[in-house]
């Protein structure tokens, strides 16, 4: 795990934390799709962890997270639950010191290397 840079400066966060779920979905897909488009790697991985924690943790009902993932690709999808969990437990200012990690990188994991990522939360 790296320490550098010390002092992280997030990007502006454009999603009103007053939108509605299905708003603040359509935000951060639209962002995530750009940054991964223009190859900004953390940028994409940041977004990619605001989407994933959007579906895990802000959406409770079931029939609603069923819809969003349906106006997702699989491969958006699975890389954003993905880098959720990873960068759940060693907090989301990692993502700003990583050199290499890619959402790709993420995406193709094996389970079992997943899972070795996360800990104990996925055994």
């Amino acid at each position: 795990m790296e320490i550098e840079p010390i002092e992280i400066i997030f990007p502006v966060d454009p999603v009103n934390d007053e939108s509605s779920s299905d708003q603040k979905f359509i935000q951060y897909y639209q962002l995530l799709q750009r940054y991964s488009r223009l190859k900004r790697r953390q940028y994409t991985l940041f977004y990619a962890y605001k989407l994933g924690q959007l579906l895990e943790n802000q959406i409770l009902s079931r029939a609603q997270k069923t819809l969003f993932r349906s106006r997702m690709t699989t491969h958006f999808y699975q890389g954003c639950i993905r880098t959720y969990h990873i960068f759940l437990n060693i907090g989301v200012e990692q993502i700003f010191r990583t050199k290499l990690v890619t959402f790709m990188m993420l995406k193709k994991l094996k389970s079992q290397e997943f899972r070795l990522l996360c800990g104990a939360e996925f055994s």
